[in-house]
């Protein structure tokens, strides 16, 4: 996981999804590198995969609020506004919620 955040930091995104890869295939439950590796999918212009493992990473963690945030961007930037919309709207209703006990 490491080398994947290092990757991510310094811009060698393709570096970042080899090793997030390898990690992932190891634990695919590690839902801050699906985070990572998503964005390092929108740095390298392939938004659409970005997207996918943002909602795959949401999957194991619907409570992760950076990810709900990064896909309201990128849904608008995808011209997809009704799930743009649909993002912003859990993340009122997560700021809306009593703190949990």
């Amino acid at each position: 996981m490491a080398l994947t955040v290092v990757s991510y930091q310094t811009g060698r995104y393709a570096d970042g999804l080899e090793f997030s890869a390898r990690a992932l295939a190891i634990n695919p439950t590690l839902d801050t590198l699906l985070a990572h590796r998503a964005d390092m999918f929108r740095l390298s212009q392939r938004l659409p995969e970005g997207i996918a493992v943002a909602e795959q990473s949401l999957q194991l963690n619907p409570r992760l609020i950076p990810v709900r945030e990064w896909l309201v961007h990128a849904y608008r930037d995808q011209g997809q506004t009704a799930k743009s919309d649909e993002q912003m709207a859990i993340l009122r209703r997560m700021e809306e919620a009593p703190p949990a006990k």
